[in-house]
């Protein structure tokens, strides 16, 4: 291969560097939120718990899928606080049903075993906490999009992108 000037190559070298930009951009974003949520999973590991009234639950569509919503209310250090979070990051959620007392559904743990829940208005459940922010909390420690596909991804892309920079470089 010889090398040759990239600011003279015929148009295709430019539009491969583009790309390889993009596909770098878009591979850098898909390794940062798998970081992010499996730092989340990691950490949330080590939240305590502390006792919550359900206010209220309800049934949303998002996306043409059930998914449930419920808020509550617990004491932390004297403060009441407000939460809404069921999942610290929610996946497919399987046979949803609402009723008059409270809801019902299942999902898939992430070795895919299904479990159900059940969350009745006017009751009492467990919420976790992040104890420097309690204001993050979730009724479920669960964690059901799995990041490891987009951490490949990202990886993979980010590989595609710096050959195609390489190759722009280069002709045959």
């Amino acid at each position: 291969m010889k090398k040759r000037s990239f600011f003279n190559a015929r148009g295709f070298a430019p539009s491969l560097f583009l790309a390889a930009v993009a596909l770098g951009a878009f591979g850098a974003c898909f390794i940062s939120v798998s970081v992010q949520t499996s730092s989340l999973k990691e950490f949330s590991k080590t939240w305590p718990s502390a006792p919550a009234h359900i206010i209220k639950t309800d049934m949303q569509e998002k996306d043409g899928k059930p998914e449930p919503s419920v808020e509550y209310t617990f004491n932390v250090k004297n403060r009441q606080i407000k939460g809404s979070r069921v999942f610290l990051a929610g996946g497919p959620i399987e046979d949803a049903e609402k009723s008059s007392y409270g809801i019902r559904f299942a999902y898939r743990d992430p070795q895919g075993n299904r479990i159900e829940k059940q969350f009745f208005n006017d009751s009492d459940n467990t919420v976790y906490y992040n104890p420097h922010t309690p204001e993050e909390n979730a009724l479920i420690l669960e964690v059901l999009r799995d990041m490891k596909p987009y951490f490949f991804w990202g990886v993979g892309l980010a590989v595609l992108a710096l050959a195609f920079m390489i190759r722009c470089l280069y002709e045959d």
